[in-house]
């Protein structure tokens, strides 16, 4: 690469001024960002399995109430969730389910496949390397998003949601 550089009269590792910026990052930086990302994946994967019961509903396979539940709404699930603990319930509404909006097509279609797949969040079954799975996942995904975006229980309107396009 330096060789690279020296016959080009650069010192930059790129031709892309943009990737040169994320080269010169440093890694505390990275690092931080990395840990923040997952947090954020992780809490988009909890809100997905705390609509399943309406994702289920939706689906045409409704799952039975929990006893001390008359219906599943927002409130009823995130208290449910968290054994009725009113100040971790709020928590879990305010920063988890409603920042999640946007995206829940996206993770509902994550966490339907990793359902199909038999896997959990501590555990990955599903084979990363099958760009295949990736298609399916973004068709999954944009087919939640319109069933979502017509129920009002998820109070999300389309042009609110991510999109996405798979390009092959």
């Amino acid at each position: 690469m330096q060789e690279l550089n020296r016959s080009q009269g650069t010192t930059e590792l790129f031709a892309d001024d943009t990737l040169n910026d994320f080269a010169n990052l440093t890694p505390v930086w990275c690092d931080e960002r990395r840990r923040l990302s997952l947090r954020q994946l992780r809490k988009r994967a909890f809100a997905a399995q705390a609509v399943r019961p309406w994702v289920r509903e939706l689906l045409g396979d409704p799952q039975p109430l929990p006893k001390g539940i008359t219906k599943f709404s927002q409130r009823q699930i995130s208290l449910y969730l968290h054994n009725s603990y009113f100040q971790e319930a709020d928590h879990f509404q305010e920063r988890v389910l409603r920042p999640s909006r946007p995206g829940i097509h996206i993770a509902i279609a994550f966490d339907y496949m990793l359902c199909l797949y038999g896997g959990e969040l501590s555990e990955f079954p599903v084979p990363l390397d099958d760009i295949g799975l990736f298609e399916v996942l973004v068709e999954r995904a944009n087919q939640f998003a319109i069933v979502v975006s017509l129920d009002k229980r998820f109070k999300v309107d389309r042009e609110r949601q991510i999109h996405l396009k798979w390009v092959a």
